[in-house]
């Protein structure tokens, strides 16, 4: 809640006279850890760094009221709210003021100057109320500064200048409640700043006048003001705050008067002194017995209850920093352990209260101002002393001890005057052995500290006598059961230090001997159950050193076997009681080491690792091992191979993570890991599994890459986070799915997992980063979005949000329409064979007249073929298109409800009914024409070619009686649409639909009228298509008829009428002659009848499956005779007519031999012989042509891969045998055995 504006005076006076209670340095040491901060601002994409009001709505968002506009966090990212006066749906002013959620999950929003907003977030709509001077039950004032629900659903509105006003939802009407100066029952003052309930059915107020209680069953007021002779009254009229802790007390904040808490029994207040600042803004508990306390000006102060004590609230903070400013607005506690606070010109502040399980000791940046506290640099080494302080290596800032109960850092640090001061400012090592004494490595040489006189004893560097220190860079220090202190270093290899004699002895690389210590680079040493000695290298694996024998076995990494060391740099290394060898590597995991049969065991990445890059190792008491990496920690299970992270994003821990040897353990069991710039210290029994994970949310749905705008034709009716499905259309080609888990503690830290079923059943897992789900041309149909969270140590919630989603497909791939496609290309096939069918009846005709005339033994045949032809047309010509429009009327009644409905094709200015579905009208036998001239209103709209919408009003009454006489009953719709038929532009039909109520039909039926006017359309004009396709048919059939009569038959006749012209002649000068003439007369009208018959087979394709096989060879090979002068014989072994498919194949193979032979052969004889039952067929066709090489290309053309495919469809065997100059002999063998089955 913002200060009050006109005592911001008053505020600035009293902050000169209030104490401030100031906090120990031992009680902030206590706190050190508890509480940490973090803040949020422009930066982060608040629209105003003034908060003056924060609330959450029922799906977990925080709402955040600003200077310049609303905004809503999702832990991620803010979506500001601002007015925009094109656009009513958003909020009408700037400046919010307060913000409160309601029991049914309002929002609504109180505004400095635009009066009262309430937003729905389930349909996203925002409400205006706002004060009209004219109308007396409006909202009083559009200042408002305070909102509240009661007990029993009544919400009250307190304004600045207006009084208290009370909203009753059903209507939108307020009443007002105002100060009247001649009325002391009535509100004290018109500046109302908060409400509470009473607990008694009555209402607490807050005004700059008072603190008022409201009976509303009377309404009347008592008030509660300041009183300078009575000790127990309020000390101040300005109240700007009121709260009822969880004991049930109530909590007063005046302006310029402090905290009060007020005893309704007695009706008497008490006061609190200790405050930074008097002036109360707001008030908040986050746990019972301990309440917050924001002030305009002297920051937020933590009260205890029961003590009477303020603690200002900086001094409880060690991470991030505390409050930048003093000017505090608004606290809320958002239920989770956070705690919201808005401040004046720093954003809002969150505050978790919740203490963390790893406390983090920062350094302070500016050592000269601090020479007690813990300085920068990086922590390379830590070790617990006798006394529970902590020895820590400092890099560049010296060798520091922290005594953490007095939160005092020592420091010492290189002298180079003074001999007994430290060897170096960068200790990389350190160690505390059996007897008490602190070794430091450094990296220039080796000190031990001299406790009893605070001195440093340093080992001086001398590489030429073999019992000193032989190198200054040391990495590591150890001390192994005998009491020798083993010293790593890098470049001078590894030495033993016997402490008692002071004298060292070394170990180094010797390339000539391969028991030597395989690199001089020493950064790990561990002695296992057996005394020897392990060693981690930099760049060179590890080393074993059996102490017995001074002999060194070494391991190097392998890629090739598993059993070697994951990488050749080895960091750390542990030794745990069950004998087994841990060590940290570099870019190798952590290894497991079998001492005995140095066997390494490799947990990588792929294992789950945080990372492959690890710096240190430490145990705890329950066998986990502890990882440090540069991005954090990680608990190892042993036991299980099972890992757990913990960053800085998912546990508080400080960025950078920890680097080189900078972990120690202490007795009691405490982790100490040293960072850069910090120190953290935990007990890893404190370290608990997170099981809780917060709940998923959509934060925007995108179709096109543009947000879905809720509206109520929208795809979205309400919030996407309300919905459980979304509807789209086909072309909505892109969706994008944006979501988050609400974890407002570690939001970076959240992993997710989705995917689309029916689309893909594969989860897609993504981090924080990417939480976007995008799909691309999606089919039509419905898939199911399912989403899941997990919290920061990868827990996954229990909960699975689910979004059901339909792609809408285009009208042409709707069911109906690929009916309807089907049905009309099932016409054009029926219709196009149909045509064909009857321009072979027609020319068949024409034929048998011509064939009559000359041969009598063709009629039967030819009457035979007739009936066969009239029978197939019949079954092909079953598809009706009427039956096929009404059909469609069935389907438009589903969609535009209709009494009558009826399809009329036009044919010059007649129509003709076609379709109809009717309740009232009979359907009809006979046709129904109607002429338009009888209905002029009909012929207008069809000739303008537009839908129109008539009533039957607008119908001429002629026309009716016209309608009524055809149909032959009257005509009592009342509603009728009229939609004409077009195809390019040309009206061919017209489709009518009526109703008995008027005004049944509208733009709306219209539209939804539309996809079905073009089917019907379609479907007209393929009927006419098809008759113009029939027309056609037939003249091209009597064409090629005409050409075949004139090329083969006719040419033929015509050559024997002349010889019968010649053969009197003939007869009476030479008889001999005239016998020669005679038989060529013969043979020509043989050969003639015999085209006649094969031209009649082709006309009637039946007849080549009810003939026999050697009959028909044999009227083929008569053909043939008859126009060539080749000697063709056909010998019949055994006759049969077999089954349609293969007989016919049979027929089409002799054929095209017989052709090939006569046109190509050059032959002079041709032997055909058939052998055929229903079981076995041998055709064999012979020539004494001239023959070819089967293999050359040449011969392709001669129509033998026709042959050859007609063979295999009714798996046959087809040969072919022929040679230049000796014929050719094609042989076809079919066996029934060897075919399924054929047609």
């Amino acid at each position: 809640m913002c200060v009050t504006r006109w005592a911001v005076v008053v505020v600035l006076m009293l902050m000169l006279l209030v104490p401030v209670h100031s906090v120990g340095a031992g009680e902030a040491a206590m706190a050190a850890g508890q509480l940490k901060v973090w803040m949020l601002s422009i930066a982060e994409g608040l629209p105003h760094p003034a908060v003056y009001a924060i609330a959450r709505d029922p799906f977990g968002f925080l709402w955040l009221g600003t200077l310049e506009g609303l905004a809503r966090y999702d832990g991620h990212r803010f979506v500001v709210y601002r007015p925009d006066p094109t656009n009513p749906n958003t909020p009408v002013s700037g400046q919010i003021e307060t913000l409160y959620t309601d029991r049914e999950g309002m929002l609504w929003i109180g505004t400095l100057a635009s009066g009262l907003n309430r937003y729905d977030p389930r349909s996203e709509q925002f409400t205006l109320y706002h004060h009209d001077p004219a109308d007396l039950s409006s909202l009083s004032s559009n200042a408002v500064r305070a909102i509240y629900e009661d007990a029993v659903g009544t919400l009250w509105v307190g304004t600045l200048d207006g009084g208290l006003n009370r909203l009753d939802r059903a209507t939108g009407r307020f009443t007002r409640y105002r100060h009247d100066p001649n009325d002391p029952f009535s509100l004290s003052d018109d500046r109302v700043t908060d409400m509470l309930d009473d607990g008694r059915g009555g209402l607490w107020v807050a005004t700059g006048g008072g603190l008022n209680r409201f009976e509303p069953a009377t309404g009347r007021f008592t008030t509660h003001r300041q009183n300078p002779a009575d000790p127990d009254a309020i000390g101040g009229n300005a109240v700007a705050t009121l709260f009822r802790d969880s004991a049930g007390t109530l909590w007063v904040g005046v302006t310029g008067a402090g905290l009060y808490r007020y005893d309704e029994a007695t009706q008497r207040f008490t006061s609190y002194a200790g405050l930074p600042n008097s002036n109360v803004v707001d008030l908040a508990e986050t746990t019972p017995g301990e309440l917050w306390v924001a002030t305009y000006g002297g920051g937020l102060v933590q009260f205890d209850v029961a003590s009477g004590r303020f603690t200002n609230f900086n001094s409880l903070v060690v991470q991030g920093g505390g409050l930048a400013t003093e000017n505090i607005e608004s606290l809320f506690p958002s239920g989770d352990g956070l705690l919201w606070v808005g401040t004046e010109d720093r954003g809002v502040a969150i505050v978790d209260l919740v203490p963390g399980s790893f406390t983090v000791h920062t350094a302070n940046p500016n050592p000269a101002s601090a020479p007690d506290a813990l300085w920068p640099g990086v922590i390379r080494a830590a070790v617990e002393d006798l006394d529970g302080a902590l020895w820590l290596g400092v890099a560049d800032s010296g060798l520091a001890r922290f005594e953490r109960e007095r939160g005092v850092v020592t420091h010492y640090r290189h002298d180079p005057a003074d001999p007994n001061s430290p060897a170096g400012n960068r200790p990389q090592a350190l160690l505390l052995d059996q007897r008490g004494t602190l070794w430091i490595g450094y990296h220039t040489g080796l000190d031990r500290f001299d406790r009893a006189n605070e001195r440093f004893i340093t080992y001086p560097v001398n590489p030429a006598d073999p019992a000193a220190l032989s190198h200054g860079d040391i990495y590591d220090l150890y001390e192994s059961r005998d009491g020798a202190i083993w010293i790593g270093t890098r470049g001078g290899g590894l030495l033993r230090l016997d402490p008692q004699t002071e004298r060292f002895t070394r170990y180094r690389h010797n390339p000539d001997d391969p028991t030597s210590i395989i690199s001089d680079n020493v950064g790990a040493i561990v002695e296992d159950q057996w005394g020897n000695l392990w060693l981690g290298h930099e760049g060179a694996g590890v080393s074993h050193l059996d102490q017995v024998t001074g002999r060194f076995t070494n391991y190097r990494h392998n890629p090739n076997d598993p059993n070697t060391p994951g990488s050749n740099t080895v960091l750390a290394l542990y030794a745990d009681p069950a004998g087994m060898l841990w060590a940290a590597t570099w870019n190798g995991g952590l290894n497991g080491i079998d001492p005995a049969t140095g066997s390494f065991t490799r947990y990588t990445v792929a294992d789950g690792r945080l990372s492959a890059k690890l710096n240190g190792i430490q145990p705890d008491d329950e066998g986990n091992l502890w990882l440090t990496s540069n991005q954090g920690l990680i608990r190892f299970e042993p036991r299980t191979g099972k890992s757990l992270a913990y960053t800085a994003a998912s546990s508080g821990l400080p960025p950078g993570g920890f680097p080189l040897n900078g972990s120690a353990r202490t007795r009691s069991g405490e982790l100490i890991m040293g960072g850069f710039d910090n120190l953290v210290t935990f007990f890893p029994s404190d370290v608990r599994p997170q099981t809780d994970v917060a709940p998923v949310v959509f934060t925007n749905v995108l179709v096109a890459n543009q947000p879905l705008v809720v509206g109520p034709t929208a795809p979205l009716t309400t919030t996407i986070n309300a919905a459980s499905e979304l509807n789209l259309t086909y072309r909505d080609q892109v969706l994008s799915l944006e979501f988050t888990a609400l974890d407002y503690r570690a939001p970076d830290a959240a992993r997710y997992r989705y995917r689309l079923v029916g689309f893909a059943p594969e989860w897609v897992e993504v981090n924080s980063e990417r939480r976007l789900a995008t799909y691309t041309n999606l089919n039509p149909g419905t898939y199911t979005f399912e989403l899941q969270a997990a919290n920061s140590e990868g827990v996954w919630g229990n909960a699975l949000r689910r979004l059901r989603i339909t792609v809408v497909p285009p009208w042409w791939q709707t069911w109906w329409f690929t009916m309807l496609t089907g049905m009309l290309l099932m016409g054009s096939v029926v219709g196009g064979v149909g045509l064909r069918l009857r321009g072979e009846e027609r020319q068949r005709h024409r034929l048998e007249a011509e064939v009559a005339a000359r041969t009598a033994a063709l009629a039967s045949a030819n009457s035979s073929l007739e009936r066969q032809v009239q029978l197939e047309r019949t079954l092909i010509m079953s598809l009706d298109l009427d039956t096929l429009l009404g059909g469609i009327l069935d389907q438009i009644r589903e969609v535009v409800p209709f009494s009558t409905g009826a399809i009329f094709t036009l044919k010059e200015q007649t129509l003709t009914l076609r379709a109809l579905r009717s309740q009232k009208v009979a359907q009809r036998s006979e046709p129904l024409h109607l002429h338009l001239d009888e209905i002029p209103l009909l012929r207008q709209i069809l000739t303008i070619g537009k839908t129109q919408v008539l009533r039957t009003a607008d119908i001429d009454s002629n026309a009716l009686d016209y309608v009524s006489t055809m149909l032959g009953q009257s005509v009592s719709a009342q509603a009728w649409l009229v939609v004409p038929l077009l195809v390019q532009e040309r009206v061919i039909g017209v489709l009518v639909l009526t109703h008995p109520q008027r005004d049944s039909y509208g733009s709306l039926e219209v539209t939804q009228l539309e996809p079905f006017v073009s089917p019907v359309a379609l479907a007209l004009e393929n009927d006419r298509l098809r008759e113009h396709a029939r027309n056609a048919a037939t003249l091209a059939e009597r064409a090629r008829v005409a050409r075949e009569l004139h090329d083969a038959v006719t040419q033929t006749l015509f050559s024997a009428s002349l010889i019968a012209e010649a053969l009197p002649d003939a007869l009476a000068r030479s008889p001999e002659r005239a016998l020669v003439g005679a038989e060529e007369l013969r043979r020509l009208t043989t050969g003639a009848l015999a085209e006649m018959r094969t031209l009649l087979l082709e006309l009637r394709p039946k007849t080549l499956t009810e003939m026999s096989l050697g009959r028909l060879v044999q009227i083929l090979a008569t053909s043939l005779r008859s126009h060539s002068a080749v000697t063709i014989t056909v010998t019949i072994i055994n006759d049969c007519t077999l089954a349609p498919a293969v007989q016919l194949a049979c027929y089409r193979i002799a054929q095209e031999a017989l052709n090939n032979a006569v046109k190509h052969a050059a032959a002079a004889t041709i032997a055909v012989n058939v052998d055929c039952n229903q079981d076995e067929v041998c055709l064999r066709v012979t020539d004494d042509g001239r023959g070819f090489e089967p293999t050359h290309g040449a011969h392709s053309g001669l129509g033998l891969g026709i042959m050859q495919e007609r063979a295999s469809e009714i798996g046959a065997h087809l040969t072919l045998d022929s040679k230049p100059g000796g014929g050719t002999t094609i042989s076809l063998h079919w066996q029934a055995k060897n075919v399924r089955q054929y047609d």
